[in-house]
């Protein structure tokens, strides 16, 4: 891989890329191709369809190995989004924050975790069962921990964080409600990372856990305080919360090639995050 000539032109080209980019932010007059070039109409109502070409070598490389059902939806996506966009403007719609594309991904995201929890019931009975049971039919030896510690301390994980949220002034539904969406976002980040490979960090509608709740039922159900705290708690939702979950799949993923137990790779993480 190293001998061949090939990929040193290539690595060469997407290095200077990268490399000129990055000087020009210190100091703009430094020579470099820039990655946004905007290829959008200019003339109303077609300029609301706005494309903008980013040209990044290193995501390029990466995208080439994504399965081609999963790049045809991302660009099918992408056109419905603008398309919706544009339709409204021939519609006189001037809505500030059309077509609320994060507020369609929180939409997406629940729907996705839903079907997750749907097709796993069998192998989540199972868990439980042997979690609550111990029935010996069910095998655990193979897993990154016993189905018995991973329920009990996903569930006392989970009542120390709503107690905690509590504890800062943040009611018990809105405490459960907002830890419950922030796992199970970062439970579809790690599903789509694991079968797609995106190689994009911001593929999860970031900063919207806040707004689902305020916005399902309004903010007037919430106490001065509760909006407070939500707000607190908001760098669990932006921050690098989900592509930790995909780092970890990661790991567990790469233990058993390289001779590595699931339970050795689950403890290496832990004391890593700690």
């Amino acid at each position: 891989f190293f001998a061949n000539p090939l990929m040193w032109v290539g690595f060469g080209m997407a290095a200077l890329f990268t490399v000129t980019n990055i000087l020009a932010a210190f100091d703009p007059s430094v020579p470099h191709m820039g990655e946004v070039f905007s290829i959008s109409p200019t003339e109303q109502p077609w300029n609301a369809f706005s494309v903008g070409v980013h040209f990044r070598p290193t995501i390029l490389g990466l995208a080439y190995l994504v399965p081609q059902e999963v790049s045809l939806s991302v660009w099918v996506c992408y056109f419905l989004l603008r398309s919706e966009l544009m339709f409204a403007t021939i519609m006189g719609k001037q809505i500030s924050g059309l077509p609320f594309d994060q507020q369609q991904g929180n939409g997406a995201y629940l729907a996705v975790l839903f079907f997750l929890v749907w097709m796993a019931r069998p192998h989540l009975r199972d868990v439980l069962r042997k979690a609550f049971r111990g029935d010996a039919s069910v095998d655990d030896s193979k897993e990154a921990m016993p189905y018995r510690v991973a329920v009990f301390g996903a569930l006392a994980g989970f009542i120390f964080l709503v107690g905690f949220a509590v504890a800062m002034g943040l009611g018990i539904l809105p405490s459960a409600l907002l830890f419950f969406i922030v796992l199970g976002f970062g439970l579809v980040y790690c599903k789509l990372r694991a079968e797609a490979g995106s190689p994009v960090l911001w593929t999860f509608p970031y900063d919207q856990e806040k707004e689902i709740l305020i916005y399902t039922v309004g903010s007037k159900v919430y106490s001065t305080r509760s909006l407070t705290m939500l707000s607190v708690f908001r760098f669990l939702t932006r921050g690098f919360f989900m592509p930790t979950t995909a780092y970890q799949a990661d790991g567990m993923k790469m233990a058993p090639p390289g001779g590595v137990k699931q339970r050795h790779m689950a403890l290496v993480i832990v004391v890593a995050i700690l």
